[in-house]
């Protein structure tokens, strides 16, 4: 009788060493959610979580090797796959990168099927067949791509999955939680709370420009119900002792019926006062339902984390964002009213960008005050609309690495300004913004001595 696979994930890290570099990591969701699923169906697995310190190993009894990587880690997922390929292992990669550069990646000789968009139930087929066969055909697996000797085959999507609940809750056993607990107070502090992240849905209805979240997982909005997902809160609470917990939701408010509802069952779980969260939410959405921001607030809602992006309507129109100016300044009044920390995005460097843009944009965020400010770089992510129209236009620069793509380097060509014009901004700005004397008299008092928005490093979906 064949002997059941056994299976290691790897999430590769966002730069290499990062763990010497960060503290405030938080639990890799895509290979957690992907190996309590394998695991649920009778499969031994490991998970690797790089960004974490840790290292891959590709031990005898390892079969089968999956890697979720996004575009800035693309770069060490390839090397990753290639020692697990040497290492004689049957190589899965997936996550939004190799979704839409999928045959690219299987050309590199390492990989041996992309699985695209959700994974769960591409991989289960995957481990089922090399159970069953000791090998796997792709050709029969939706969702997934793969060469049939040098002929690149895309097969045909794999439905996404209309019930979350059907899927278990992630199993935080197979990575070494202490060392996220750990990671956070080295750097941060003794009393620093790492962060529990939770993923309450998929999907999103709005398709901004620049993002791969709707390419990836698809516009219909797709939620857990209210039940599991105080399940895994009270599971971080009481099992896992969190008190901190981020929302990874693209929009947390896209149902206000629903962030209520959340918001409610935390209060009657008897939570409020004993957990502090953070969210990512649509300012415009506030804006109609204030009431939300309230019981949010009551919830134990700390944090409300929103890309206001820019304060240029065309710009706006451009990055296909439906919140205006007006919402933003609004839902920052709504938030500082009800005593939530605004963490607000922008996005610098658009192609027409001008010096004179710039400073209105530094001066439109300075006047609506946020308590937290990213400034990020567009940045063109493959399987984007932006991308598209970039390599139409002729846009991209050439000869850059994929871990050019972080946000923090321009990688096209702007009209007006020079690509080390907007870098060297990005970091003035960012300099400028936070030791401003009304940012300084206004936020800083309640950041230390209020209701304390765990840092969080703030990654593009990509």
């Amino acid at each position: 009788m064949r002997k059941k696979p056994k299976c290691l994930f790897v999430n590769p890290p966002v730069i290499e060493k990062v763990a010497e570099r960060f503290s405030f990591i938080s639990m890799p969701l895509a290979i957690l959610y992907i190996g309590t699923f394998i695991q649920s169906h009778g499969y031994e697995v490991e998970l690797c979580d790089m960004n974490a310190g840790q290292e891959p190993v590709f031990g005898d009894d390892i079969d089968i090797v999956g890697i979720s990587c996004d575009t800035v880690k693309y770069t060490v997922g390839m090397r990753v796959a290639k020692a697990a390929k040497a290492a004689g292992k049957y190589v899965v990669m997936g996550g939004t990168h190799p979704t839409f550069d999928d045959e690219a990646t299987l050309r590199s000789g390492y990989v041996d099927v992309v699985v695209r968009s959700e994974g769960e139930y591409q991989m289960l087929e995957i481990v089922q067949q090399f159970e069953a066969n000791g090998k796997v055909d792709p050709s029969t697996i939706k969702g997934v791509s793969w060469l049939d000797g040098d002929q690149f085959v895309r097969n045909p999507p794999m439905p996404f999955i209309k019930d979350l609940d059907s899927l278990p809750i992630p199993n935080r056993e197979l990575l070494d939680v202490p060392r996220y607990w750990k990671q956070t107070r080295s750097w941060l502090g003794r009393f620093a709370d790492p962060v529990y992240n939770i993923s309450g849905s998929r999907g999103c209805p709005y398709d901004c420009s620049f993002c791969i979240v709707t390419a990836n997982y698809g516009a219909k909005w797709r939620y857990r119900s209210v039940d599991s997902i105080m399940q895994e809160i009270e599971e971080g609470f009481y099992k896992y002792k969190y008190r901190t917990f981020f929302f990874t939701d693209d929009i947390f408010n896209a149902s206000p019926k629903r962030a209520m509802a959340i918001s409610q069952a935390i209060i009657d779980a008897g939570l409020a006062d004993k957990i502090k969260w953070t969210a990512q939410c649509v300012t415009n959405i506030f804006v109609k339902f204030p009431e939300v921001v309230e019981i949010m607030a009551a919830a134990g809602c700390m944090g409300v984390i929103m890309g206001i992006e820019s304060m240029d309507p065309e710009t706006l129109k451009d990055y296909n964002k439906t919140a205006t100016s007006d919402d933003n300044a609004e839902c920052i009044r709504l938030l500082k009213k009800h005593g939530i920390a605004s963490m607000a995005s922008i996005i610098i460097g658009h192609p027409k960008e001008t010096r004179e843009s710039l400073q209105a944009t530094m001066k439109y965020m300075c006047d609506l005050n946020p308590e937290m400010l990213w400034i990020n770089i567009l940045t063109p992510y493959v399987g984007t609309t932006m991308r598209r129209e970039f390599i139409q236009s002729g846009r991209l620069l050439p000869n850059l690495s994929w871990e050019d793509y972080d946000i923090s380097h321009v990688t096209f060509k702007l009209d007006h300004l020079e690509a080390w014009e907007i870098e060297v901004t990005r970091k003035a700005m960012t300099a400028m913004y936070y030791t401003r004397p009304r940012y300084i008299l206004e936020n800083l008092p309640r950041l230390f001595f209020g209701k304390v928005p765990t840092p969080v490093v703030k990654q593009a979906a990509c």
